[in-house]
């Protein structure tokens, strides 16, 4: 008697855990950049990494990726004069023309917030918050 109250005790406990493991996650819906502004003046100033989302994966489900679950830290510096400076967890890895980091992509700005896509090209979507 005491196998069977433990097994289905066992077995209550794992259902149990099991189905309160399972909750749905929820995913950013795509932005919409036809509500964001396209004038690169507005980009002027730092942008620090909120997450990357990549849309089209092989399991059908998007993939993000953040900051705490990569533990790296990403920065845009944009100045004046059309050129962006890239930072991971404080170390420049890259400098690179707005124009060219632009290529192919489809972006938009408001006031706090800095979005860029790729994913017409299966690429990711990029967002980006202003610090200063």
């Amino acid at each position: 008697m005491k196998k069977i109250i433990c097994a289905l005790l066992l077995s209550f406990t794992f259902t149990f855990f099991s189905c309160t493991a399972v909750t749905s996650t929820e995913y950013p819906e795509p932005i919409n950049f036809e509500e964001l502004d396209d004038d690169p003046t507005l980009l002027t100033g730092e942008w620090d990494w909120v997450r990357e989302t990549y849309y089209f994966t092989v399991d059908g489900k998007p993939s993000v990726r953040t900051p705490k679950s990569t533990g790296i830290f990403k920065t845009l510096i944009f100045d004046s004069n059309g050129f962006i400076e890239f930072y991971e967890n404080d170390e420049l890895v890259r400098v690179d023309s707005i124009s060219g980091y632009f290529t192919s992509s489809q972006w938009g700005v408001n006031e706090d917030m800095f979005a860029i896509s790729w994913a017409a090209s299966d690429g990711p979507e990029i967002v980006y918050r202003r610090i200063q």
